[in-house]
């Protein structure tokens, strides 16, 4: 009802100025709230889920759920333990629905859509820290060309992983679907805790990565499927030194093609003795 509408678009603007306030370090949720439109990051922020839900409408247009302009975005939950009425959720704060960015590739006559960053979209420069909560069921799986990034999409810049997870996040296309939970174009990738799990796309089931660092030092990466390449991680071409997988583990991934890693192009990897 309207009343209900009214709350909503209450709730929206004020987490949307509270984002922009540079005097607020911290932005902490005291509610579920659904948004329609992407959020936008253009300074160093912290938003603390607080064991509730950020949820993207999905009967809006798609966007991330946020976009990192410039600074750094990390997201973390104070209450991890908090529990839903969906019990089909995770417990503790979450953020959930994003689809992604869709880009217009014309088509003459018909559209060509590609989707990047279904939770999270990293431009060139800027940085986003998972710390704490969950990226769930973010993502893809119809009308769309190509996609990168169910997760998070790193365009440049920088994605590391100390805590949380990435959940059932999937990108599922005509064409081309990359990195289920994390597709990182160039920048690096750390992962040194943290959970990918049940996540799938057609190459890089788990994480997929192009040209940039990747350093994964802990955490785990499990139960990810590539219908062809990397189960659970894909690492294509030249990066700056070896990939490191090494105080991490890498369980119960499928591909056609490298179920755990898949290595290709001049990707070289470096495998710790606790991996």
């Amino acid at each position: 009802n309207g009343e209900q509408l009214g709350y909503v678009a209450r709730r929206k603007k004020e987490l949307t100025a509270a984002l922009a306030d540079s005097a607020n370090g911290v932005v902490r949720l005291t509610a579920d709230i659904t948004i329609t439109a992407g959020l936008k990051i253009t300074r160093d922020v912290t938003v603390d889920l607080n064991g509730h839900i950020l949820r993207y409408d999905e009967a809006a247009d798609p966007d991330s759920i946020f976009r990192v302009k410039a600074g750094k975005l990390t997201l973390t939950d104070s209450c991890p333990a908090a529990t839903h009425e969906d019990a089909k959720l995770p417990a503790g704060g979450l953020i959930t629905g994003g689809r992604g960015y869709r880009y217009d590739g014309g088509g003459g006559g018909y559209h060509i859509y590609y989707y990047y960053g279904g939770g999270v979209y990293v431009e060139a420069g800027a940085s986003f820290e998972l710390a704490g909560g969950t990226i769930y069921a973010c993502g893809v799986q119809s009308g769309a060309n190509q996609a990168f990034g169910g997760g998070i999409y790193a365009e440049g810049g920088s994605v590391t992983m100390t805590g949380g997870a990435i959940r059932n996040c999937v990108v599922s296309t005509d064409y081309s679907a990359s990195g289920g939970a994390i597709y990182a174009k160039a920048g690096s990738v750390t992962m040194s805790g943290g959970v990918v799990g049940g996540c799938s796309a057609m190459d890089g089931g788990g994480i997929l990565t192009s040209g940039c660092t990747v350093q994964i030092t802990g955490g785990r990466i499990e139960n990810c499927k590539a219908s062809e390449r990397g189960g659970g991680l894909s690492v294509r071409g030249h990066t700056n030194g070896p990939v490191s997988v090494l105080d991490t583990v890498i369980s119960g991934c499928e591909a056609k093609r490298g179920g755990g890693l898949a290595l290709i192009g001049f990707a070289e990897l470096e495998l710790g003795e606790n991996a």
